[in-house]
């Protein structure tokens, strides 16, 4: 299965209440190292309600890392809004590891 199919499958779960489901797909996303910002957004999103501070920190550095990726291969038109992505990643880290 492709990453994108997963994080379609994952947001079907997640629609559905399956939450957990939904985690465990994005996850696979996250761990294969999957470019898309959809599966890290989610997580985020998801250990953040459920106060899962060390979830959601471990999956914004490895997003932060993909992020400062992406903004380094981009043109220089969408490197502003890359670098945007990046600093509030960066800002949440910080804050979360207060």
């Amino acid at each position: 299965m492709k990453g994108s199919e997963r994080n379609a499958k994952a947001h079907e779960f997640f629609k559905a209440g399956e939450i957990d489901k939904a985690i465990e797909l994005y996850e696979m996303n996250v761990q294969l190292k999957h470019d898309g910002a959809i599966a890290y957004n989610r997580l985020i999103t998801i250990y953040s309600k459920r106060k899962d501070v060390q979830n959601e920190l471990r999956v914004l550095k490895m997003y932060l890392v993909i992020a400062q990726k992406s903004a380094k291969e981009c043109t220089e038109r969408i490197k502003q809004q890359k670098n945007e992505i990046v600093e509030f990643i960066q800002t949440r880290i910080n804050k979360l590891s207060e």
